[in-house]
């Protein structure tokens, strides 16, 4: 799984998909425990097929690692905010803003019981919350989202950092 996020990294999307694929079925087949290994490689999967355009693969990888990790939620609720963060990008790519928002929604939850309420990660999904919302046109609920990704980030990161300066972009699109 670490040559798909090189090749992912590097532009080389069908090759990333392939390695994801081989290392996948090879987790599967493997003796041991490798639920975990196996969910973390077919969101990678989802996330390289995603932006290669295959949106109905993305979004079958994406839900399989949300349903994989259900039972173990509890234990590793980022593992499973990450994979519902996967499963909101697929969505909003198929343009299904309203299953995108119950995604990011469910992935903010789990975040904020595993980090708390003034963590990057929170701000990363609120900003992604309030960009699905504004998408599906609830622009009064996308700026409290906004709102609160901006005082997330801006107590983390630099004035002008490129996550503040997207959801205050994203933010000026509602007024």
């Amino acid at each position: 799984s670490h040559l798909g996020l090189v090749l992912a990294d590097s532009g080389d999307l069908a090759r990333a998909i392939q390695a994801y694929q081989r290392s996948a079925e090879i987790y599967a087949q493997a003796p041991g425990d490798n639920q975990l290994r196996r969910a973390m490689t077919l969101g990678n999967l989802a996330d390289a097929q995603r932006m290669a355009g295959d949106l109905e693969s993305a979004e079958a990888n994406a839900r399989s690692v949300v349903n994989m990790l259900g039972p173990a939620a509890e234990r590793n609720p980022q593992l499973q905010a990450t994979a519902r963060i996967t499963l909101g990008n697929t969505l909003i790519s198929s343009k299904r803003y309203g299953e995108a928002v119950e995604q990011y929604s469910l992935a903010r939850e789990s975040m904020i019981r595993s980090l708390g309420t003034d963590h990057p990660r929170v701000a990363l999904i609120a900003h992604n919350l309030g960009s699905a919302l504004r998408l599906s046109g609830d622009c009064a609920t996308a700026v409290r989202y906004f709102d609160e990704s901006i005082a997330i980030a801006s107590r983390t990161y630099p004035a002008g950092h490129p996550e503040i300066r997207e959801s205050r972009r994203q933010r000026a699109l509602c007024d």
